[in-house]
């Protein structure tokens, strides 16, 4: 099991024990309960957790970082959430159904739950009145609880504005076109 998803299983770990809000240290002792020769400091795996190495898997931006997934965000410095989706693909971890491995497109800056090659943020980018069709949102929102989502998604790109400053323009836009959303499909949306 790659370090990420028992990363992920940690932080569901301490959420189903009353943690909706975790720190990263809670984080590392929870990992290290998990599997303490992969997160134990090397040389004293028995004795320690190696904060270092599970804040490597949390941080970065590796494609397997369970923020940077939109799996965990992070709601203030040093302490993190599981997201609803969190929930669900560490229910999948302990099934034994795993995600499918995504590979990255090249092209692609934004690499997540909505980037600048979807659709509907593609057309609204060049006419602001449009998406005007529901079923234009439906394919990155989803027709179960498509609020959720949409309070999940800007979660994740406002952590990203805090993580990633360099990135703030190709964000904001992103939120700009979430807010959208929010209004004109009020009806839609509970």
């Amino acid at each position: 099991m790659r370090a990420a998803d028992m990363i992920l299983l940690a932080a569901d770990n301490l959420t189903r024990k009353g943690k909706d809000v975790f720190t990263e240290w809670d984080l590392t002792l929870a990992a290290w309960e998990l599997d303490q020769d992969k997160f134990g400091l090397r040389g004293y795996e028995k004795l320690y957790p190696d904060h270092k190495r599970v804040t490597m898997e949390i941080m970065g931006q590796k494609l397997s970082s369970p923020v940077y997934r939109g799996l965990m965000v992070k709601v203030r410095p040093n302490h993190y959430q599981m997201t609803t989706r969190g929930f669900t693909v560490a229910g999948q971890i302990r099934m034994g159904v795993f995600e499918p491995k995504k590979k990255p497109g090249v092209a692609k800056k934004v690499a997540l739950l909505l980037d600048e090659t979807t659709p509907a943020y593609l057309r609204w980018k060049n006419n602001p009145e449009e998406p005007q069709e529901w079923a234009e949102v439906v394919p990155f929102l989803g027709e179960i609880n498509p609020d959720e989502r949409l309070l999940e998604l800007r979660a994740i790109y406002e952590n990203k504005i805090q993580v990633y400053p360099h990135r703030v323009a190709d964000f904001a836009s992103i939120l700009d076109f979430l807010t959208m959303l929010t209004y004109r499909f009020a009806a839609r949306l509970s």
